[in-house]
């Protein structure tokens, strides 16, 4: 079996050194989440006869090329799709439980984040399956996109009613870290 080619992309780099800054070097942590979330996407994937053709890391997360699998069911790939959060979740529990609390954050932050119905995230994914699954994709890809879309003007609303609250800019900084990951990349359909 082929191992996936493994990619790195600027805006993944640009995040990893944004993270050495901070002040409780959440750059180890980051890395083992993103690890054991991808790690679980691969096994669940491996387990139901598919495979990894590429992995490319983004700012806005990981992105698995999966080569075509022969009748695939909804059910399947949306199994396939929630178990990189479970696995974050695993993580995140076993990490409290031995004390690592960055780590357990952390962990538990990118699960929550990542079950977010945005389009490039897996609760983007896992709505447009289960859309998929009762209507036709073309209706699921509209729907999804447009609560994608919502949920990111959302955000950005929020984002610019804590910072006139003088609560500070994080969150518009997210919002619009995450409106911008919306967009595909060059080149990616």
């Amino acid at each position: 079996m082929r191992r996936p080619r493994i990619e790195i992309g600027g805006g993944f780099l640009l995040l990893l050194a944004l993270l050495l800054l901070t002040e409780e070097q959440l750059t180890g942590p980051f890395l083992m989440a993103c690890a054991v979330h991808e790690a679980g996407h691969l096994l669940m994937l491996y387990a139901l006869g598919g495979r990894a053709e590429r992995i490319r890391c983004t700012a806005g997360g990981a992105e698995i090329s999966v080569a075509p699998v022969p009748c695939i069911s909804y059910p399947a790939e949306a199994l396939s799709v929630l178990s990189g959060p479970l696995a974050g979740l695993i993580l995140a529990l076993a990490a409290a439980r031995l004390g690592f609390y960055v780590t357990a954050g952390v962990s538990l932050v990118l699960t929550v984040f990542n079950l977010l119905p945005l389009r490039r995230q897996d609760g983007g994914r896992l709505l447009y399956l289960l859309l998929a699954w009762r209507y036709a994709p073309e209706t699921a890809l509209r729907a999804a996109g447009a609560v994608s879309w919502s949920l990111c003007l959302l955000l950005l609303l929020l984002g610019i009613w804590v910072l006139l609250r003088g609560s500070g800019i994080v969150l518009l900084a997210a919002a619009l870290w995450i409106l911008a990951c919306q967009f595909p990349a060059r080149g990616i359909k």
